[in-house]
């Protein structure tokens, strides 16, 4: 309830007149879309494509089953996430937009590169916007955050057999707390502001596991047998 309310205050305030924040410098803006991009992206060799486009699959289908859509191509596996938040003042209806992109090297491995963009809209009266296709991301300005990338790729080896622990959602809040980890906003909450690099410190990240505020449990690879 705590951390609904302070979302609700501060979502008001960003609507109304804007969160106060401490915008980046160029050079540290820079810094952290180098630190992303090179997060978001891992080669992997022994697998076929198939077999990681499956994997891909479940780690995005667990992020929010409920409103999961899985959109398969020759070389992505996209899921279009809508969501909506019913609010005292009205709500905010949205989509993310997850892209996994696999490359094929000559060496038969496969660069496998994770991003996302997000669209919404607020208020009383609100429409649904349109997701985001493919083409209209920017993997250089819609890299997951750092901790995030970090988090996708654990999931999607445990899928892969290459890492047996499956971390959970609580697990990676504790470790951002315990390391102090200081992650970026990337992502306004209207679609008239546009995307800003501000600092955040929070043991919550905000699209894999941000959404557990809403109710969403976070869920176990078990999940996917029960649903079965």
């Amino acid at each position: 309830m705590k951390k609904f309310l302070s979302l609700l205050i501060c979502i008001s305030m960003l609507i109304i007149s804007g969160c106060s924040v401490k915008q980046l410098s160029r050079e540290e803006q820079l810094a952290i879309q180098q630190n992303n991009m090179k997060a978001a992206s891992k080669n992997y060799k022994g697998f076929t494509k198939n077999e990681i486009a499956n994997a891909a699959e479940k780690v995005l289908y667990l992020i929010d089953p409920t409103d999961a859509k899985i959109i398969h191509q020759e070389n992505k596996v996209i899921n279009y996430r809508y969501f909506v938040m019913y609010l005292g003042f009205g709500s905010i209806v949205g989509y993310d937009t997850w892209v996994v992109t696999m490359k094929e090297l000559k060496d038969k491995s496969f660069d496998v590169s994770v991003m996302v963009g997000t669209i919404s809209n607020s208020g009383l009266f609100v429409t649904i916007p349109q997701p985001k296709s493919s083409a209209e991301l920017n993997f250089e300005t819609n890299a997951l955050d750092e901790a995030e990338s970090m988090l996708f790729f654990e999931r999607l080896d445990y899928f892969l057999g290459i890492n047996p622990n499956w971390r959970s959602c609580e697990n990676i809040k504790k470790w951002v707390e315990e390391n102090n980890y200081q992650g970026i906003a990337q992502e306004a909450y209207s679609r008239h502001l546009y995307p800003i690099y501000t600092p955040f410190k929070n043991n919550e990240l905000p699209l894999i596991c941000g959404h557990n505020w809403v109710g969403i449990e976070d869920k176990s690879p078990e999940y996917l047998n029960k649903k079965k």
